[in-house]
């Protein structure tokens, strides 16, 4: 962890000329008040399965102002799937936000397993309508760097931040930086990955499905600066809170509003949208978060604090000297064989 105590709110934004609120929680540098009260996390705002936090809740955010890093989650999922990073990374001075994309978990578990349709492009510009929130909170807006911007994905919302790193927005020229935890894309899009321009790191599971995806991506990338890390031995879950998420789900189920219906979801259901293939301790998933946020404070500093230019060689030896477990790659040599490393 930084220096910084960790505050974390919760709210819904209404874009102007639309009736669509978005629930999007943010996380910030904070100033602990008396009697400030840890926040917890739940998914669906669901008291049955309420995860206790590390950040304080609704307390001021810290003098000063800071980077924005804003966050996809992946599909079907929430915004609070990886809150071990999220909170890292505000500990460290960021001003991190997430939106509950259309294609979020409760939609999809309510549709009986079935994924709302939503193309990649749409989840990046639901991006777009994240960093309009931040701007409009008043709680948080006098306190970002607003031209100051990075993004971050895990799964499809890794390639919903890379997406928007390539579409022709306002808010691109505001872009530092674009990482990508075991990103990957359905199909339903052929970005131009050539007119990516900003730092690229793409963080993967060694037994990842989407090594092709990657090595598609990567390859075409055009930033100067561009990087692969690979987890030996993590899975795809391994850069989210799903198993603590799993764990607080009470055996019978989890009772969720489906469009004003009470509908009670099996736990068994609620696994099985994660992934059949979820493991909790090989390697353990708090090695692999505390490495991942090391890893990731690194890159955001780089380019959003610092505007440094990172070689792969210096990552080679940073990693080292912390004796962090990536096996790190530059792009242009990225294997799309799954079934070895490069």
């Amino acid at each position: 962890m930084g220096t910084h105590a960790m505050g974390y709110l919760s709210t819904t934004y209404v874009p102007p000329e639309s009736s669509t609120a978005y629930p999007i929680s943010i996380w910030y540098p904070a100033t602990v008040t008396p009697n400030a009260a840890l926040a917890h996390y739940s998914l669906a705002g669901n008291a049955q399965a309420s995860i206790s936090a590390r950040a304080y809740s609704n307390v001021p955010v810290a003098p000063g102002t800071f980077p924005i890093i804003l966050f996809s989650h992946g599909s079907p999922s929430t915004r609070i799937q990886s809150w071990f990073l999220l909170e890292a990374l505000a500990s460290h001075g960021y001003v991190v936000a997430a939106i509950e994309h259309t294609d979020n978990i409760v939609s999809s578990l309510c549709s009986s397993g079935a994924i709302p349709a939503i193309t990649t492009s749409d989840r990046a510009g639901e991006l777009v309508t994240l960093y309009a929130a931040i701007l409009a909170n008043a709680d948080v807006k006098d306190h970002v760097l607003s031209d100051n911007v990075s993004l971050l994905g895990h799964s499809r919302g890794g390639a919903t931040a890379l997406t928007l790193a390539i579409q022709n927005t306002v808010l691109k020229q505001k872009l530092k930086s674009v990482a990508i935890m075991d990103g990957g894309d359905n199909g339903d899009d052929t970005p131009d990955y050539t007119s990516v321009k900003i730092p690229t790191l793409f963080l993967t599971a060694s037994t990842t499905s989407f090594r092709q995806w990657v090595a598609e991506a990567g390859e075409n990338i055009n930033s100067g600066v561009c990087m692969q890390a690979v987890y030996p031995g993590a899975d795809h879950q391994s850069f989210s809170n799903a198993c603590g998420m799993l764990a607080g789900i009470p055996e019978t189920g989890l009772t969720l509003d489906c469009n004003g219906t009470s509908t009670t979801i099996p736990k068994e259901n609620i696994q099985y949208a994660y992934g059949a293939e979820i493991t909790c301790s090989n390697p353990s998933q708090e090695t692999v978060h505390r490495a991942t946020a090391q890893l990731l404070t690194s890159f955001f500093s780089s380019y959003l604090m610092n505007d440094m230019v990172i070689t792969l060689d210096t990552w080679k030896t940073a990693s080292n000297t912390a004796k962090l477990p990536w096996q790190l790659f530059d792009c242009q040599h990225i294997n799309g064989d799954q079934t070895a490393l490069p």
